[in-house]
């Protein structure tokens, strides 16, 4: 379907996509970037007996890693799905251009209220003979061809990646609170235009850390949680969560020596003395509080006894019940437009012998 994750589909429009797909893609290796549709699309591409390859630069809840660049090619046919930043598109539009065979044609799709209208101006230049190619309900599938005599094969290679991301790689200073610092960033991670009001009231209200502590940024992007609280406290161990690959590289150059762990699986990565999180909760334009229960949840299990959860949050969303299910202590630190500051507390281990006292 063509609408984003938690939002009802609009009859008939998948099958209309689907039947375009099956007249133009071509028996070969195929190319389907990671994006909300792709299982529906996945699902046709098979049944239709078509070879297929996936990229996604998001980590997957199966445990796949994602990538910051394509699978080697050539492939023959590409399928984007419009994305929400025009950066992160020009980004995806170019990486998936350098993985096609000349000729090679790219799909794009999206609806009209996330900018499919403009996005035919912006692929053109890296391809050639751009038009609409579908419409329906608001939605719009477009396609474009790789110029005879395109270079190809600025994919995943090490040599190529690494040609790629430097070509992409921005440096500008950012203001983390004690005066500005070289910022990495790619494009479509975070932090294209300085901090976000959340997670500047987040810094504002940052833990205290003891000597060797070990800290969690949860949904870290490209490290500003984890750069400030390693100012702070420059002998802490600092470990990121971050499941879009790019704004790992980022953050691997942002804060150096700090450690990653899989989304899947990082409560084990513990114990913890703090973590910190300005958490996502948007699926597509849907908004879920699936993440920041996971969040709680991981937390709850990873920080060590007397460790704490420090997180802002939008002040609309009921968070203070979640966290005093699971939490012994929980304490608003700040509110201010429309964010909010939490932190909840973990009880402290219990006193040598206390157990078998009467």
């Amino acid at each position: 379907d063509l609408t984003p994750a938690g939002e009802q589909p609009r009859p008939g429009l998948l099958g209309r996509l689907l039947g375009f797909l099956m007249r133009r893609f071509t028996r070969g290796r195929d190319f389907v970037p990671g994006h909300p549709d792709r299982e529906a699309i996945e699902a046709a591409l098979r049944a239709a007996g078509l070879a297929w390859s996936r990229w996604s630069r998001m980590d997957a809840a199966d445990g796949t890693e994602g990538t910051p660049l394509p699978p080697e090619g050539p492939f023959r046919s590409a399928l984007i799905r419009l994305p929400p930043a025009r950066e992160a598109f020009d980004f995806a539009l170019a990486a998936v251009v350098g993985v096609l065979a000349p000729g090679g044609r790219v799909l794009v799709y999206g609806a009209g209220d996330e900018g499919i209208g403009s996005t035919g101006r912006h692929m053109v230049g890296p391809l050639d003979d751009v038009g609409v190619r579908a419409v329906g309900q608001r939605c719009r599938v477009l396609e474009g061809r790789v110029p005879v005599g395109a270079e190809v094969g600025s994919g995943a290679g090490a040599r190529g990646e690494a040609r790629v991301l430097a070509r992409w790689r921005a440096v500008a200073p950012m203001d983390l609170g004690w005066g500005e610092v070289p910022w990495v960033r790619y494009p479509g991670a975070f932090g294209r235009s300085g901090v976000d009001a959340g997670t500047r009231l987040l810094l504002e209200h940052l833990p205290g850390l003891p000597p060797g502590a070990v800290f969690l940024d949860f949904g870290a992007g490209t490290g500003v949680l984890a750069a400030a609280l390693r100012h702070r406290c420059p002998g802490a161990r600092a470990v990121l969560v971050e499941p879009d690959a790019l704004a790992r590289a980022a953050a691997r150059e942002n804060v150096p020596g700090a450690e990653f762990a899989p989304l899947g699986s990082w409560s084990g990565a513990g114990p913890f003395d703090a973590v910190v999180a300005n958490p996502p909760y948007h699926r597509g334009k849907a908004e879920t509080l699936d993440p920041v229960r996971a969040l709680v949840a991981g937390s709850a299990a990873a920080l060590a006894p007397g460790g704490e959860l420090r997180l802002v949050v939008q002040r609309r969303h009921p968070v203070e019940a979640l966290l005093r299910a699971s939490f012994a202590e929980v304490a608003r630190l700040a509110d201010h437009g429309p964010y909010r500051v939490w932190r909840a507390t973990k009880a402290p281990a219990a006193p040598a012998g206390a157990a078998g006292a009467a």
